[in-house]
């Protein structure tokens, strides 16, 4: 019976493609550690370069919001964009010096006051000092039911500079980077169309031309739309705010209004802090407790229908951005630059996601980025 004779074999891939497959897994597996080498050493450098870097981003920054008012003076006033830069940068300094120059005086006297007035509030949430009272008292009874040894110990507290004299050191590194910020902005908004022209020549074909034409046109809108809107949702909220705090007559509400305007670029942090300061105050100048809580409940109201449902319709129209992301963009960029790191946590992932929806390779990232 020849079927039977017949020996099953076992079927067998032909060796170059086992050899193809071999080298093909070992190449992605090449790939993805030099990408990952990489995306490391980029951000080691972003860390450690931090005083050239950060200038450059908030120069970049700070021509994306002017961007629209220099274009206004180019083509309605047909004046040349070297002198509209030098225009919008002026009245941008000013804007600010006069914001500074409200809340300067009132901040510093208040600053100054605040550890002569800790005693203060402390004599006024009595109740609270009460119950924290009774709660170590328990937890020593705890703790000598448990038979723990204590070792009397010496706390020596050392006095450290106030909040003004550290502000004050830092003044002369602060406008030396301010005069570089502002210098770069002249020369961005000044030569835009060039640097737009150069970038577009250093591509070989015609497509790649057209996308970045597309990428660098779609971020100067998309940024600069955001920085504008985000400008005036907080100037709404500072003013709301502070017509709110003068009202139930807490002192100083217009340094509080602005103060408020200005912490409202920092998210999550920028309203934790002004809600926790606006209690301070309130708590300082008001002797009954639950009408010192009005103003930071105030605070909180606003700024809660501010961030949950006015941003959200007025931006969400046209730039979608997964929570997830924006808090673990503000985390990261928080930890590698500081405060600036903050601000620039939303624009820098903004940018991100138009880079990557323009890009065939880094869609699925640009897709997890939106909302």
């Amino acid at each position: 019976m020849p079927e039977l004779l017949q020996k099953e074999t076992p079927i067998e891939l032909p060796l170059p493609q086992v050899v193809n497959e071999a080298v093909s897994s070992r190449s992605n597996i090449r790939s993805f550690s030099i990408t990952g080498l990489f995306v490391l050493a980029v951000f080691y450098t972003l860390y450690f370069a931090a005083d050239f870097v950060l200038p450059v981003a908030l120069a970049v920054l700070m021509s994306l919001l002017l961007l629209p008012a220099v274009g206004f003076l180019n083509k309605k006033a047909r004046i040349p964009e070297a002198i509209g830069s030098a225009l919008a940068i002026a009245a941008l300094i000013v804007v600010l010096a006069g914001l500074a120059s409200l809340i300067y005086q009132p901040a510093a006297s208040f600053l100054q006051d605040l550890p002569n007035h800790l005693h203060q509030i402390q004599g006024r949430l009595t109740f609270l000092s009460a119950s924290l009272k009774q709660a170590g008292h328990a937890s020593d009874q705890v703790q000598q039911l448990m038979g723990s040894n204590q070792v009397s110990t010496t706390i020596v507290t050392l006095k450290g500079p106030g909040v003004l004299q550290m502000l004050f050191s830092q003044t002369p590194l602060f406008l030396a980077k301010l005069i570089v910020v502002i210098i770069l902005t002249y020369f961005l908004l000044a030569h835009q169309e060039s640097f737009l022209l150069k970038a577009v020549k250093a591509v070989p074909t015609f497509q790649d031309k057209r996308r970045v034409v597309d990428i660098a046109k779609e971020i100067e809108t998309s940024i600069a739309r955001y920085l504008l809107s985000v400008t005036l949702l907080n100037l709404s909220l500072g003013a709301c705010v502070g017509i709110g705090l003068a009202l139930l007559g807490l002192s100083n509400a217009l340094m509080w209004g602005v103060a408020i305007f200005l912490l409202n670029y920092i998210p999550f942090i920028g309203a934790v802090a002004g809600i926790s300061l606006v209690a301070i105050a309130s708590l300082i100048q008001f002797e009954n407790i639950g009408y010192a809580c009005l103003a930071p409940l105030l605070y909180l109201a606003l700024n809660a229908l501010e961030s949950n449902f006015v941003t959200p319709n007025i931006l969400g129209r046209w730039m979608t951005l997964n929570p997830v992301g924006i808090f673990l963009s503000f985390l990261f960029w928080g930890w590698l630059w500081g405060v600036p790191g903050m601000l620039l946590a939303v624009p820098i992932l903004a940018i991100i996601k138009i880079f990557c929806d323009r890009v065939d390779g880094l869609s699925q990232l640009g897709e997890f980025l939106g909302d």
